[in-house]
């Protein structure tokens, strides 16, 4: 059975035989990563729906973007995602690409000033309950080096790469990616309600060691009730906020 629409202010989002369906974690890179020096050429690595994707769209509508690209190697997802891109209000700007990331080559040999990804990350070899879940949330499918490698040949050199992933695979891409000159530049930490341990790493990441910032945010000030912080930063999404 279809699952239903998934409705924020300015768009919809169709989940229909993807791998991974509109989460916290999609929605807090779309909403965090910085725009703020205007790029113009985007892409999601993973795009699986096209949520982060749309959310940088939308945040991004009053800047001149040439594109934003989407590039995901399960097919199904790459179509929806081209629905939903189709159905929004920046759809001349957005495309979804069938590809595995270490063989995405843009037609125009560009490179991009903004790339996000929400990647998979369970490296332990825990199997998910069905092979498309396993297929987003397993590293076998899109190795740490494999991502990084990929980024430092599409990202321009002022560029932005920003990701989100739990504190321990976040360091270690910190580590990996310094090796090979990309260099943690922002982190925010993301905690699910006070008193938890960290949940996730905002992480940006740049071709220059530039100066580093920290901060952290809280999802849930008490079960069921959004945090100031995390409706301030989402309010332009989430219908209610």
């Amino acid at each position: 059975m279809a699952s239903p629409l998934f409705r924020f202010k300015r768009f919809g989002i169709e989940q229909r035989e993807v791998t991974q369906r509109v989460g916290t974690d999609g929605v807090l890179l779309g909403a965090w990563a910085p725009v703020a020096h205007r790029p113009t050429r985007i892409l999601d690595i993973g795009t699986g729906t096209g949520l982060i994707a749309l959310f940088v769209a939308q945040r991004t509508e009053h800047f001149p973007v040439e594109k934003i690209v989407g590039v995901d190697i399960h097919l199904p997802s790459v179509q929806c995602a081209r629905r939903n891109f189709q159905a929004s209000l920046w759809a001349a700007q957005l495309s979804a690409v069938h590809a595995a990331i270490q063989d995405f080559y843009p037609e125009d040999d560009g490179q991009f000033d903004l790339i996000v990804s929400n990647p998979p990350f369970f490296t332990a070899g825990i199997p998910a309950p069905r092979d498309e879940r396993r297929l987003s949330r397993m590293a076998e499918y899109l190795h740490p080096e494999t991502l990084v490698l990929a980024v430092k040949r599409l990202l321009q050199l002022r560029g932005l790469f920003c990701t989100i992933l739990p504190p321990v695979e976040g360091q270690r891409l910190c580590e990996l990616a310094a090796c090979h000159g990309l260099y943690c530049t922002k982190i925010t930490t993301v905690f699910p309600r006070p008193g938890k341990p960290v949940e996730r790493l905002l992480l940006q990441f740049e071709t220059r060691p530039l100066a580093f910032e920290r901060s952290a945010i809280t999802i849930y000030d008490q079960p069921g009730f959004y945090s100031e912080a995390f409706r301030t930063l989402t309010h332009a999404f989430y219908v209610g906020h």
